[in-house]
């Protein structure tokens, strides 16, 4: 994994796009990138939601199922350029669940995601394009919405944003260390000011002239918000969970990622035997434990 990560340069998203694009024709609609990858880390691999048009163009009728039930699925792309190997990692879905989970979906999996800096490099028309602006807006919209009333009555826009993505931080099994949420607002500060210029006053905050924002939710809108994040971070272990089975199945080597991307953000490094390598559903739930005991996940 670290191998081919550390041959990765400023090429390989167009080189994974034009790949996708191939893999998928004709039923894609648009490749998102997202994640460190904007941020200029290049010691990780290139993150990319594919948005499809329908689920029939997957290989199996289960991985079409689990897509249904639980989107996305998660894939990993490996490619051969000039006698080098890369790695890519990649979602699936369709642009109808991808506009109404962002819209609608009581957690944050996909809204959190895309209230951050995206950068569509390929899109198939106009429209389509129009489509996932607009649910890239209302993925700040929810983000300010379900997370304002948790915020202190007075904040900078920094602390604002980092309440905001530790309490989305809380509702997955991550590997990031409390830092990550810091690093974000730090590194996307203009946009993030943008963003709440625009949305925060529909939101109930107000901006004072010292630069920070009061928030005048009421005491019912708190009670509620507390009670919403708390059933999120319960019914968040239990889908990454279930998220952690259905990459055994759609994601190859899916427990030598996960480790590398344990040692990658918490230092905490493990070695899975031969065993579970190969049968990670049944032989490595044992190792997974041991490092959520020791911080591994968060």
């Amino acid at each position: 994994m670290n191998e081919n990560v550390s041959n990765l340069n400023e090429n390989w998203p167009d080189i994974f796009s034009l790949a996708l694009q191939e893999k998928f024709r004709p039923n894609i609609l648009a490749i998102i990138l997202y994640g460190s990858w904007l941020r200029g880390n290049r010691d990780t691999l290139p993150d990319f939601y594919v948005i499809l048009d329908t689920y029939s163009c997957l290989p199996s009728r289960w991985e079409r199922l689990g897509n249904r039930v639980l989107k996305p699925n998660v894939y990993n792309l490996l490619l051969h350029e000039e006698e080098k190997t890369c790695v890519a990692k990649y979602a699936t879905i369709t642009l109808k669940h991808f506009v109404s989970g962002i819209t609608n979906d009581f957690h944050p999996y996909l809204w959190a995601r895309f209230s951050q800096p995206t950068k569509v490099i390929f899109s198939k028309s106009s429209a389509i394009s129009s489509s996932i602006s607009h649910a890239f807006t209302k993925a700040s919209e929810r983000m300010l919405s379900e997370t304002i009333p948790m915020v202190a009555s007075e904040s900078s826009l920094n602390t604002l944003w980092e309440t905001s993505l530790a309490l989305t931080y809380k509702t997955e099994l991550r590997s990031e260390n409390s830092q990550k949420s810091r690093e974000l607002v730090g590194h996307y500060a203009k946009y993030l000011e943008k963003k709440t210029d625009l949305i925060g006053p529909r939101y109930g905050l107000s901006k004072t002239e010292r630069g920070t924002w009061v928030c005048h939710s009421s005491w019912p809108k708190r009670f509620t918000a507390v009670v919403k994040w708390k059933l999120r971070n319960y019914v968040g272990t239990l889908l990454s969970v279930i998220r952690l089975v259905k990459a055994a199945f759609t994601f190859n080597e899916p427990l030598e990622y996960i480790l590398w991307k344990v040692e990658r953000h918490t230092g905490i490094k493990k070695e899975a035997s031969l065993r579970q390598k190969r049968h990670p559903l049944i032989f490595a739930w044992g190792l997974l434990w041991e490092i959520y005991r020791e911080g591994g996940f968060k």
